[in-house]
């Protein structure tokens, strides 16, 4: 039995903690309104979302509630029991509430001893992050289909420095672009040569690799072999640009995807984090949504991003 095998219930679990916190005002959510933008030069979908929630969230500079608490406060130190779904996970490990979700049962994996979000994905929190994937599939109907993600450093859009990884569920009928992408190829497989997939149709650098199917998907060596492969490009475009570096991390139990970031904030009006470069926009008022529609989600990614790397061969100066 694996440390971080999940009770038959953990759905039932997140369901009755977020309706409990709703009610109680503990988590701040409210009914959203979304759109789908087809790109007709790529073809790919992405999801606008108009979310007025997220007008009460604080920035990164503010501490959440900043009048009663002070403003180095922590909220993943001592969770609030409310936002609590399981304490001491696999005895590193929080999973919480998100007390500002963007979709009902927005669940945090979070470290239980401050850890930095400038710090690159362990193999227990890989292993972990793919156990709760696979849970919540199985406590959902069979359509639902659910991604993790990690924004990780200053430039990726990161709201809380303490580590801490997020999930969702995509919406119905929603198709990510890597989802296509690792649909062209074969599963990695751990100690092989593997390149990482790139679409030079899209404009910003983006590494996505197929995951293996059954068993292997659960292998701590496998995943951190993927993800070091897609580290290993990422990191080679961050630092031929002499940046910081700050990328996001998205995943699904059938692939895992890999973005640098140049910066956090478009035209400083709107924050992208990994969400965005999985294809799902967000505004908190119909000002950002109309802006977002003027300027087209490929633009705004592409400045966010890297240009695209697709083509280009490698050598002993990649990482």
């Amino acid at each position: 039995m694996s440390q971080f095998d999940l009770p038959d219930n953990f759905g039932e679990l997140i369901n009755s903690k977020y309706q409990a916190g709703v009610q109680s005002g503990e988590i701040v959510f409210s009914e959203s309104t979304s759109q789908i933008i087809e790109d007709e030069a790529t073809e790919y979908q992405f999801n606008l979302t108009l979310l007025a929630s997220l007008a009460s969230k604080p920035t990164p500079e503010e501490a959440p509630e900043q009048i009663q608490r002070p403003k180095d406060f922590n909220p993943f130190l001592n969770p609030d029991p409310e936002l609590t779904v399981l304490a001491d996970y696999g005895s590193k490990f929080n999973i919480l509430l998100n007390k500002f979700p963007v979709t009902a049962n927005h669940l945090l994996l979070t470290t239980k001893e401050f850890k930095s979000q400038r710090s690159p994905l362990t193999p227990e929190e890989l292993l972990a992050s793919m156990k709760i994937l696979d849970r919540l599939e199985k406590s959902s109907k069979a359509n639902e289909k659910f991604f993790a993600f990690y924004n990780c450093g200053e430039n990726s859009g990161a709201s809380q420095p303490h580590k801490h990884l997020q999930f969702l569920q995509y919406p119905d009928g929603f198709t990510p672009f890597p989802s296509e992408i690792a649909a062209k190829d074969d599963p990695f497989i751990a100690n092989s040569k593997k390149e990482p997939l790139q679409d030079t149709k899209l404009p910003f650098a983006h590494f996505v690799l197929p995951l293996p199917r059954g068993d292997e998907l659960f292998d701590e060596e496998t995943l951190v072999m993927a993800f070091s492969s897609l580290l290993q490009r990422t990191l080679t475009v961050l630092r031929d640009a002499e940046v910081d570096v700050a990328y996001n991390v998205v995943f699904t139990k059938k692939w895992m995807m890999l973005i640098p970031r140049s910066a956090p904030i478009y035209k400083e009006k709107l924050g992208i984090n990994s969400c965005g470069y999985t294809g799902l926009l967000l505004a908190k008022n119909q000002e950002l949504e109309k802006f977002i529609l003027e300027e087209g989600p490929l633009e705004i990614l592409k400045a966010l991003g890297f240009p695209n790397t697709g083509g280009q061969p490698t050598d002993e100066y990649h990482y």
